[in-house]
């Protein structure tokens, strides 16, 4: 029958004797020492920031949900890995495909009413384009003004 006993002598120095019918076993705890590493501050503001930069590299929630089920059903063997790229690969081209030229899906939204900058600057580019028009109709009248005094001052001189 084996027989284990414990050395309790130091903390540096702990084994463990396991006595067998024909031969005694000792195992002694290995003296690893671990170097310290100081962990870095970081504020608020940067890990809120780092959360930034992760929403916009990650998909949205529900599509990580997907393809962490659907690599969960490869791990377990319900559908082969090859299959299951495939599902996957086949999932980001048809939403791809069903996103249009701007980036946004193209779901039976309706049209977002127009930013505010939006809107000034419209109104901006509107009030220009009235201005032009504005002093090319001026230009214009002057220039019709312009031409009828002279006419007007020709018509007066005495012919020669």
């Amino acid at each position: 029958m084996a027989d284990t006993q414990t050395q309790p002598s130091t903390a540096q120095d702990k084994k463990v004797t396991l006595d067998l019918p024909m031969m005694s076993i000792q195992l002694h705890k290995p003296d690893m020492k671990l170097p310290h590493v100081p962990m870095p501050h970081i504020s608020k503001q940067e890990m809120g920031h780092a959360v930034d930069v992760a929403k916009s590299i990650l998909p949205p929630p529900e599509r990580v949900a997907y393809y962490g089920a659907l690599g969960a059903l490869a791990v377990f063997g319900v559908v082969e890995w090859p299959v299951a790229a495939a599902i996957g690969v086949g999932t980001v081209i048809a939403q791809r495909a069903r996103r249009n030229g701007n980036g946004k899906p193209t779901s039976a939204r309706k049209p977002e009413k127009p930013k505010q900058n939006e809107m000034e600057s419209r109104q901006k580019t509107a009030s220009k384009a009235a201005e032009a028009a504005t002093a090319k109709n001026k230009a214009a009248a002057v220039k019709n003004a312009l031409t009828r005094q002279k006419e007007a001052v020709e018509r007066t001189r005495p012919s020669k």
